[in-house]
């Protein structure tokens, strides 16, 4: 990875965290300090991809429904300020 700051490549992790399914890791360049977020997918020990099926359907399915509660209060004529829940 190049950095986006001054196109170095040696990077320090500051932080790793997992999270719905991915490992996010905060990354600092270590010429200039630049700061970076990365998302990686994690794998088996064996070296196979987790599955990552129901997690995909279960996040398409909760974008799904807050789509349609955004159109609806649109097609209502509700204020974006009464949507504040959104």
């Amino acid at each position: 990875m190049k950095c986006t700051g001054c196109g170095g490549s040696v990077w320090d992790v500051i932080n790793t965290r997992q999270r719905e399914g991915y490992i996010y890791r905060r990354r600092a360049c270590l010429i200039c300090g630049k700061r970076m977020t990365t998302r990686e997918i994690p794998y088996e020990e064996d070296g196979d991809k987790i599955d990552h099926s129901e997690m995909l359907l279960s996040l398409a399915e909760e974008l799904e429904g807050l789509v349609k509660k955004t159109l609806g209060s649109i097609l209502n004529g509700e204020d974006s300020d009464e949507r504040s829940d959104l």
